[in-house]
């Protein structure tokens, strides 16, 4: 009967936990890092603005899809969480109507043990429980990555169109502009 009700307020528990998440789930996604705008070099014959602010554009678009990517790992990675958590509670249940009481004072408790069944049902909710685990934890750690390279893609192309901007020549704006299109092509 405790595992029946323990395995009740797990499910319940779990209802809270998603409704929580769900609804305080825009906190939970980071933020897409911003990139520079403008430049100090506007650009000349030799190198258009409109070529810098292409770029600007790809590296942009670049570090979002980044950021994004790792929204979705967090996201799976909360889904597996919540799933392996259902799993463990399915299994409290199973065992709390299938499994056996405890022997009446003055006889022997019976070892039958669990129908087969049953048994293969809990094992393979356990399993399942376990992979999720471990597929969740992967995911999440997947997804921090993701954050991390987006941030750190964020200040190398802040120092590149910081350097274009303060360019004094076109060529010192080529040299940066080529940096930033390599920068881009490296994330």
């Amino acid at each position: 009967m405790l595992l029946r009700a323990f395995g009740l307020f797990l499910i319940g528990a779990l209802a809270v936990w998603i409704g929580w998440t769900a609804f305080s789930y825009d906190q939970h996604w980071q933020p897409t890092p911003q990139i520079l705008g403008g430049s100090g070099f506007e650009g000349n014959p030799q190198l258009p603005a409109g070529e810098i602010r292409e770029q600007l554009d790809r590296a942009r678009a670049r570090v979002s899809d980044i950021n994004e990517r790792g929204r979705w790992f967090i996201l799976g990675g909360d889904i597996c969480s919540w799933l392996s958590f259902a799993c463990t509670a399915a299994v409290t249940l199973v065992a709390g109507w299938f499994g056996h009481s405890a022997a009446a004072p003055g006889r022997a408790p019976d070892t039958a043990g669990l129908p087969p069944r049953t048994a293969r049902t809990i094992g393979l909710l356990a399993g399942l429980a376990a992979v999720l685990t471990a597929g969740g934890s992967i995911a999440s750690e997947r997804g921090h990555t993701q954050y991390d390279r987006a941030k750190q893609a964020q200040a190398s192309i802040n120092v590149s169109v910081k350097a274009i901007g303060d360019a004094k020549t076109a060529e010192e704006a080529r040299a940066a502009l080529d940096d930033l299109k390599l920068k881009i092509e490296q994330l």
